[in-house]
């Protein structure tokens, strides 16, 4: 009997022990993984306002693309700072430096400032920066409610091979009215932004912003454990869609 509990005993001891070592590895492993996430020189958030930008770009217009253009591009627009920006979309209908009047539904209307809108309900435009990557980009947008499913635009920022880096959805609104909107800002803690991209829901951008400044002067402190899983899957959250869309004549069909 003494034998045999001192055996079961050994045994106890040998599997905590081995359970120990197995515990204290995936705890070594997760605590790894998540300075590695908080430490990433690719980390993003989603700003409202240019405050941590260390050099912010500001571009109020899209000369020299000519006023109220059509066109799914590439055109090619020049910024505040001299850079050289490239303009595509997937509507032929869209609009570049456009001032003419231009629906989003509930959101209310713009008729003064030179913009570029999508034009569809479905669809994205991209905003290719010629002189080399970026580590932010946004500016000032409205979308147009109720116009498609998820009823939601979308941000995203491109590496230079066209692989999402990271993508938002946003439904904010700004009840109504003219010339009203929000301002959204991808921010990255390295210049690596080739593309900005902005799709569905009859999207607009105006003041078209960017920092050509790395790395950026601010950056969220280390996130705790659960909160480094719960980023990591949302910032990188892959949103296929399928782009059919209608051509529209004019700009403000959708008032």
């Amino acid at each position: 009997m003494f034998f045999q509990s001192l055996s079961t005993s050994m045994g106890l001891c040998r599997f905590m022990k081995g359970n120990f070592r197995v515990t204290t590895i995936w705890r070594l492993a997760a605590i790894t993984a998540a300075i590695a996430a908080s430490a990433c020189p690719g980390r993003a958030i989603l700003v409202n306002n240019t405050s941590s930008f260390v050099n912010p770009v500001v571009t109020t217009n899209f000369d020299p693309i000519p006023i109220n253009t059509f066109s799914p591009g590439p055109l090619f627009f020049t910024a505040s700072n001299g850079d050289s920006i490239r303009f595509d979309s997937t509507i032929p209908a869209s609009v570049i430096n456009y001032s003419g009047g231009y629906g989003f539904s509930s959101n209310g209307s713009w008729n003064i400032l030179p913009m570029a809108g999508l034009n569809s309900s479905s669809g994205y435009m991209d905003f290719t920066f010629i002189d080399g990557p970026v580590s932010a980009a946004g500016g000032f947008l409205n979308w147009a409610p109720n116009t498609y499913i998820p009823d939601e635009m979308f941000i995203a920022a491109l590496d230079g091979a066209g692989n999402v880096l990271e993508t938002y959805g946003l439904n904010f609104s700004t009840g109504g009215g003219t010339n009203t909107g929000s301002d959204y800002f991808i921010q990255r803690s390295t210049a690596d932004i080739a593309s900005l991209r902005l799709g569905d829901s009859y999207v607009g951008i105006a003041n078209f912003t960017f920092d050509d400044a790395s790395p950026m002067a601010a950056v969220p402190g280390p996130l705790h454990l659960l909160g480094v899983g719960a980023a990591f899957g949302y910032s990188r959250k892959f949103r296929k869609r399928i782009v059919s869309s209608k051509v529209l004549p004019v700009a403000s069909a959708i008032v």
